[in-house]
């Protein structure tokens, strides 16, 4: 069973930034969407070339389930051209989403997605990418404006809005992130950082400790305030290559002991 954010499904699907409490709620190893098992296995010696560049998550499968999630394709999956699909397809449970959260964290607020203003075009998303030195993460994108899933497709120069876009990014074999971006907000998920952690959560790089969720079922967006012990936040003042780049293991370590003093 896993729980779709960014984060974070069921007949519908919980997008979120990043979720999910180490001991029983687990953020799958590429970076997104918390998954409900124990990895038997953490080693952090991954090998990057294998994980599929640009894509949306995080490499597990569309099943029947319950997902917090920013959704990609397996690896052994291609993004594909196909229509919108019905939900129903492969989900079959229902969560309460506001439950969650309140019970994960403080809601902030709830937005629809149709009428946000924060929501960003294809092309406005790309250019911001681009401004922020991420110019080579491609994007992929699985829900339409209007909550309807489709099979994950890469994004291009276009006036079509999504809720979420996801990629990854990665400079060096020891740094790889996922780059998610949901109703205008950019955060960053440090993979192996987080597969080497012993902390009691997994970590997140973020602009501000208020975490932007969506949920398909009711085509909204939660902004949200997650409790420590289900998400770590990191702030910084911008999240960009050179940051990125700069985020090492160790400086991580400092940035998380200098913020939770």
């Amino acid at each position: 069973m896993k729980i779709h954010i960014a984060a974070i499904l069921i007949t519908s699907s919980i997008l979120c930034a990043a979720c999910g409490k180490k001991e029983d709620n687990w953020l799958d190893e590429n970076g997104a969407g918390w998954q409900v098992w124990q990895p038997e296995d953490t080693d952090a010696s991954v090998d990057i070339s294998k994980m599929p560049a640009g894509e949306e998550t995080q490499g597990y499968d569309k099943q029947e389930s319950s997902e917090l999630e920013t959704g990609l394709p397996d690896e052994a999956e291609e993004v594909s051209d196909n229509k919108e699909t019905s939900e129903e397809e492969y989900r079959s449970e229902r969560i309460d989403v506001e439950k969650y959260y309140e019970e994960n964290g403080t809601i902030i607020s709830r937005i629809d997605a149709g009428t946000s203003q924060g929501v960003q075009t294809e092309t406005e998303v790309i250019a911001e990418l681009s401004a922020r030195g991420l110019e080579m993460v491609e994007l992929t994108s699985e829900y339409s404006i209007s909550g309807k899933y489709h099979s994950p497709e890469y994004i291009s120069n276009s006036d079509i809005k999504h809720p979420a876009y996801q990629g990854y990014y990665s400079m060096s074999e020891d740094s790889f992130w996922t780059i998610s971006m949901i109703n205008g907000q950019i955060t960053a998920y440090p993979v192996l950082y987080n597969m080497q952690s012993t902390k009691d959560a997994p970590l997140m790089i973020a602009e501000s400790k208020q975490i932007m969720g969506y949920d398909s079922a009711t085509n909204s967006f939660y902004e949200t305030i997650p409790d420590a012990t289900t998400l770590i936040v990191l702030t910084v003042d911008r999240i960009d290559a050179d940051t990125l780049n700069a985020l090492t293991i160790d400086v991580i370590d400092n940035l998380y002991e200098e913020q939770n003093k």
